[in-house]
């Protein structure tokens, strides 16, 4: 099935494994059963409950216009009853209103039926709008029950343009939905992230961490009632392709992973699985063989539960981000977290020189001194930073680790961390620069919070820049971002603005809409940074505000238009005559 998931992606397939925190529910008596009166030599998969029946997706075997990256026709959704013992009826299309010329893919509905979500081309006016690379993204849109058919759609304000926001997977109470994508700053290919709906408004995307995503993709979320998400993976361990896994969802969080045994799990594709209430029964999609076509859809039958209570994960997640002296994030760092016993880290214990060091603190008294040795790179990495820096890792609150990170430009940072006091930043050294830090005892205190912001305290804040004609900041830049996400959650009660500013080539609506998305990049990165996006609101000023003559129709150098390319950040909520100024480059 990789051409489906490269043609729902928009990515390309890369198996990595991913961490080993699975555990297996042995499937007793599980009986699988193809839905042979709607497979067809075409492609059939994500089935979800709708009234009587499954509404499912469907190639259209018989349009000749086809998607130019696949090569296969356009994908509709259509509806099939469901009889006695699970068996299925001709089918049908499932909405004339839903139906259009390019794709409309998994879906999901409200507990009550009248709500729907689900994944369609990018479209405006009935045409596919392509972004910076060429390409039609796929979005979620909402529709209403009518009295006829579905009315009402509209696309959810988290999509974007630029990547794809797919595969919907709303919950009982439709007080929060988990979806894919493959936006920025994430684990790898397609991630699964929740959006929590509070009187009709949709928070801000929140990645799921790295307990449910991997370096390769997850996808096709789907939410049983009691609580379970169950999902397609090909990077955790599993028998080969994207294979089913289980998680109990509670309180925001995916709590352990179930790896389905076979028959639901095979060497091919396994995904798109539903269960019915009791755990018993329920339908899904495989390309096993022998099929009809390619994917095919099944139905399953067990003489118990296929679910399995999830053992309570003792860990924690930690994010940390990876930067230099200058405070600018470091990219494919890689970062080690090295469980302590008594006597140093119970791994790779030869890959470290350790020295007694006198604690002034406490005489007579000494603590361990931790040093790389050359034969680290051995060993494997526990995750690697991102574009951004961030990394996300999971510790046990319990324990202390050997904290380590290395990248072939900087000089290794080692420290002795405990996993409920891991530090949020790891900073390296360029090795011609400086030799490595001296690491702290494992005993030193966590450092006092930060004092209250008191009245007529000055704010200074660089400003960042863009590229010209671009949204995304540019390489080098985020280093005050960084230090501002740093400055946030030291005070967790201030909120701010940002607001984006263009210069004056090109239109003035144009403009505006790029600052808009510039102000969206800054507030992601943000985010990925682990600040709260309900702190942050955004403003656009497209080319209407320039700090210097560089206005339509005046000649400019580069340097003097991209002095106008900046995003400012406005305290909303400081402290009584509390003055905010920013620092410009003159």
């Amino acid at each position: 099935m990789k051409y489906l998931v490269t043609l729902f992606l928009c990515i390309i397939i890369r198996l990595v494994p991913g961490q080993d925190t699975t555990y297996v529910c042995h499937a007793d008596a599980v009986e699988i059963f193809p839905l042979d009166n709607i497979n067809t030599k075409s492609i059939e998969f994500s089935p979800v409950f709708y009234q009587r029946g499954i509404v499912y997706v469907v190639a259209r075997e018989k349009n000749t216009v086809l998607d130019p990256k696949t090569g296969i026709a356009y994908f509709d959704l259509m509806y099939t009853d469901l009889g006695y013992g699970g068996t299925t009826a001709k089918s049908v299309n499932f909405s004339p209103n839903i139906r259009t010329q390019f794709h409309e893919g998994p879906c999901s509905f409200s507990s009550d039926g009248s709500e729907l979500f689900f994944t369609r081309s990018n479209l405006k006016g009935g045409v596919g709008v392509n972004n910076e690379n060429n390409e039609v993204q796929l979005k979620i849109y909402s529709a209403i029950k009518g009295s006829d058919d579905w009315e009402q759609i509209t696309e959810l304000p988290f999509c974007s343009d630029e990547y794809a926001v797919a595969h919907p997977a709303i919950s009982e109470e439709g007080d929060y939905m988990i979806f894919a994508s493959n936006m920025p700053y994430g684990y790898g290919g397609m991630d699964l992230y929740v959006v929590n709906r509070k009187s009709g408004t949709w928070s801000e995307p929140k990645n799921l961490g790295p307990g449910i995503n991997t370096r390769g993709n997850e996808i096709f979320p789907w939410l049983h009632p009691d609580g379970y998400l169950i999902f397609s993976s090909d990077g955790h361990a599993g028998k080969g392709g994207l294979d089913l896994f289980v998680s109990l969802f509670e309180n925001g969080k995916a709590n352990g992973i179930q790896h389905l045994d076979a028959p639901f799990n095979t060497k091919k594709d396994d995904l798109g699985l539903i269960v019915a209430p009791d755990g018993m029964s329920g339908y899904f999609a495989s390309d096993r063989k022998p099929t009809k076509g390619k994917d095919d859809l099944y139905r399953f039958t067990s003489l118990k539960s296929v679910f399995c209570a999830p053992p309570k994960d003792p860990r924690i997640q930690r994010d940390i981000v990876v930067i230099d002296e200058r405070g600018e994030p470091i990219s494919e760092a890689s970062v080690w977290l090295i469980p302590m016993d008594q006597d140093g880290p119970s791994q790779y214990r030869d890959q470290f020189e350790t020295t007694l060091v006198p604690d002034s603190k406490k005489e007579g008294a000494f603590y361990l001194q931790w040093g790389v040795t050359d034969t680290l790179t051995t060993a494997s990495a526990d995750a690697i930073s991102n574009s951004l820096g961030a990394v996300s890792v999971m510790a046990d609150k319990k324990i202390d680790y050997l904290l380590v990170s290395q990248h072939n430009r900087y000089t290794p940072y080692v420290k002795v961390a405990n996993g409920k006091n891991m530090p949020a930043y790891i900073t390296l050294w360029d090795k011609d620069e400086m030799e490595m830090e001296v690491v702290d005892a494992p005993e030193s205190p966590a450092p006092p919070p930060p004092p209250p912001i008191p009245s007529g305290t000055v704010i200074v804040l660089d400003n960042i820049y863009y590229d010209f004609n671009k949204s995304a900041i540019r390489q080098g830049e985020t280093g005050d971002l960084a230090a501002l996400a740093k400055t946030l959650k030291m005070y967790p009660e201030l909120t701010i603005e940002l607001t984006s500013h263009t210069d004056a080539r090109g239109s003035a609506d144009y403009n505006m809409e790029l600052s808009q998305k510039r102000s969206e990049s800054s507030k992601s990165f943000l985010v990925s940074l682990g600040v709260d996006g309900s702190r942050i609101t955004i403003k656009a000023a497209g080319e209407s505000s320039p700090r210097n003559h560089c206005v339509d129709g005046v000649p400019c150098s580069e340097e003097e238009h991209q002095y106008n390319r900046r995003t400012e950040v406005k305290i909303l909520n400081p402290s009584e005559e509390m003055q905010i100024r920013y620092k410009s480059e003159n």
